[in-house]
């Protein structure tokens, strides 16, 4: 949703509420007023439960989670947030990534919350990239392996893992400004 639609953060969250609860109720007819054999509407119900989890785990992302998916091939760099590995509890760290995906005109899209597994060359080149953006000096970035173009292979591209992901930071290059 556009921020100047209208309906605000929460609007497309109580859609949602309220079209799972009109879900929720044609199912409870479906199966109070016909005369559909037990296994049918058994089968009706579980379905049904089942959407409603998969739905919500799809929808994650469009709540502010970050994706672990894998990083836009350019991007802009806005800020990152590193949780370092503990040998205590166990926790093997994230890195996580505030970015926007990059086109030849520019940022394409409004950033996007981006979470990698920690490793020590990434908290080195993320923290330089941090303090580089905190002196004014925008940072670009660029995954080093070819992704799948888009068009089918747009949802493997998201959901596959960014374990083996590899990116370069760099200074954003000064636009190439027209001749008078």
């Amino acid at each position: 949703m556009n921020p100047g639609s209208g309906m605000g953060m929460n609007g497309p969250i109580l859609l949602l509420i309220t079209c799972y609860a009109l879900l929720g109720l044609l199912l409870l007819a479906l199966c109070l007023y016909t005369r559909w054999s037990w296994w049918i509407k058994s089968v009706a119900i579980l379905l049904t439960g089942g959407f409603f989890i998969l739905s919500y785990d799809a929808m994650t992302g469009l709540l502010g989670f970050p994706t672990p998916g894998r990083l836009p091939e350019r991007f802009l760099f806005h800020y990152a947030v590193v949780v370092q590995p503990e040998k205590n509890s166990g926790s093997k760290g994230t890195i996580y990534i505030w970015a926007s995906e990059l086109a030849r005109e520019g940022p394409v899209k409004q950033p996007r919350a981006y979470e990698m597994p920690f490793d020590k060359d990434s908290y080195n080149m993320f923290t330089e990239a941090t303090r580089r953006n905190k002196q004014g000096i925008m940072q670009m970035g660029q995954t080093l392996e070819a992704l799948p173009a888009s068009g089918v292979n747009t949802f493997t591209r998201y959901m596959s893992s960014s374990r083996t992901q590899k990116v370069k930071m760099q200074d954003l290059p000064e636009p190439a400004l027209p001749e008078k």
